[in-house]
């Protein structure tokens, strides 16, 4: 491979974009078809169609953590499992990572008991969020389809500085990924937009809708950006933890893995060949974000191009990628390909979560 080259203005890595996973077991193909409308999504589209899937595939492992079959509403809304302290990787609500905001948010301490999760703010303020929960009773069967309630699915009375705390019950749930990673989403207030239909899924789009993604250790602090080591921190093979669409998270996909070489960047399923490929620059920073630019130059499908983005580094292991959803498409002009201004998932942004696969030694090529 080439050695990675230093240029002014930008420090330029052409680079591959790889997504394969360790084998895992996988059940049938179930929810609905694949939707590849941009870059990630795209990539997880053409994963899945790689590895023979017609619709989007479900791990077993990544199921929606089940509580004992037939469980009743007077059973505990937190199993034993995701008892204790939980840490904040991203908390998404009204299309904002509120830690660009405030970014005490942050690596934030998220504690969960039986029947209730607190939110403690910093320095031992009032509490962002205090919901008490119970399990949400399952509904009467109508004789129309309707959607697969989530076996974790709660109904939450919350307090806090985040919450009216009106005293009015409304849905909760909570998934834990086979990566160790938590997905709760609550809804804290009422919001005229999206309606009560839109209830389904984890996701932080609407003014009243929050979605912590929360891991049992703290990540690091984000890292000041520097387009020369970062090339090198780059280099190697990390899991998709998650990725956000219109602040969507998709826990449950068939996500694989992503790998930066010194010159592309490739995904692919393990035992498959790569189903993207493309180069990535690296470009001065933008404010306390880096600036990443990737075009994918290989796809089975789909004409896609260079791609502004934006990226930070919590620590070696951890990396949060966001990108314009528009971004990739071929035959946009230049002049309308824009950075996003912020590290989040919203309308017009979508974001990966990664973390290094373990074992992997940050800025060691990958072995293929």
């Amino acid at each position: 491979m080439p050695s990675l080259s230093v240029t002014s203005p930008s420090h330029r890595s052409r680079g591959v974009l790889r997504t394969s996973r360790p084998p895992v077991s996988r059940s049938v193909p179930i929810v609905r078809p694949i939707r590849a409308r941009l870059a990630v999504g795209a990539v997880t589209a053409v994963l899945a169609a790689t590895a023979g899937f017609g619709s989007r595939a479900v791990r077993a492992a990544d199921a929606p953590s089940a509580p004992a079959a037939g469980a009743t509403a007077a059973e505990a809304p937190f199993t034993e499992n995701v008892r204790g302290d939980w840490f904040v990787i991203l908390a998404q609500r009204h299309h904002q990572n509120l830690a660009e905001t405030d970014p005490a948010r942050h690596a934030s301490r998220v504690r969960i008991a039986a029947d209730r999760l607190e939110w403690a703010a910093a320095g031992g303020a009032e509490p962002w969020l205090v919901a008490t929960c119970r399990r949400a009773p399952v509904p009467e069967p109508t004789g129309a389809k309707q959607p697969r309630p989530d076996p974790n699915e709660l109904l939450a009375t919350t307090t806090g500085s985040d919450s009216p705390g009106d005293g009015v019950p409304r849905f909760a749930r909570w998934n834990l990924t086979r990566d160790g990673i938590l997905f709760v989403c609550i809804n804290v207030a009422d919001q005229s937009w999206p309606s009560p239909g839109h209830s389904q899924g984890y996701h932080g789009w609407g003014s009243g809708t929050l979605m912590l993604i929360l891991s049992r250790t703290a990540p690091p602090p984000f890292s000041k950006p520097d387009p020369e080591a970062d090339a090198k921190a780059l280099l190697g093979t990390w899991d998709i933890l998650t990725e956000l669409d219109d602040s969507m998270a998709s826990p449950m996909r068939p996500s694989g893995i992503i790998e930066f070489t010194s010159d592309r960047v490739v995904a692919g399923l393990p035992g498959f060949p790569a189903s993207m490929s493309g180069h990535y620059t690296l470009h001065p920073p933008q404010g306390h974000l880096g600036r990443i630019d990737i075009d994918i130059t290989r796809h089975p499908s789909i004409k896609l191009g260079r791609c502004p983005s934006l990226y930070a580094f919590c620590g070696p292991d951890l990396l949060l990628i966001a990108y314009p959803e528009s971004g990739w498409r071929r035959e946009l002009p230049e002049a309308e390909r824009r950075t996003p201004k912020r590290l989040e998932s919203n309308g017009d942004c979508n974001m990966f979560i990664l973390r290094r696969i373990k074992g992997d030694a940050a800025g060691r090529e990958p072995s293929r």
